[in-house]
């Protein structure tokens, strides 16, 4: 197949050829309630064990990174990232499946050490005429 793209359209933007990648990254931000920051390391150990069993297809050779990071904390919630790469090509039932054993992980390590996961807090406001 050709494609034709005018320079107009890519001068200057990044862009990727999906199709000749044979890896993936899977990342989210987790946030967790305010309470668990005591123990937010046995929180971030257990996801990285459980992702480690869940995904054969983890790449742990140390040429991506496996992150599970406290990146973050706000006035309602802690963020830890979970940053992870596989050997497997985007775009694919693989990657969408490999993507599915990740979230089965994370929700595995949560109810194990009973840490709860922190909702968004919106505010709404009543005005009285």
């Amino acid at each position: 197949i050709q494609v034709k793209i005018p320079n107009s359209k890519i001068a200057g933007q990044k862009f990727s050829n999906v199709s000749r990648m044979n890896r993936s990254q899977v990342k989210f931000d987790l946030r967790f309630n305010l309470h668990d920051m005591n123990r937010i390391d046995e929180i971030m150990l257990v996801i990285r064990q459980e992702i480690v069993a869940a995904c054969p297809k983890l790449i742990t050779d140390g040429s991506r990174p496996f992150r599970v990071l406290w990146t973050d904390i706000s006035s309602d919630h802690l963020v830890v990232t979970v940053d992870t790469h596989h050997d497997v090509p985007p775009s694919t039932t693989d990657y969408w499946e490999t993507r599915e054993h990740v979230l089965f992980a994370i929700s595995t390590a949560a109810k194990k050490v009973k840490a709860k996961f922190a909702m968004p807090v919106t505010v709404q406001a009543k005005f009285q005429e």
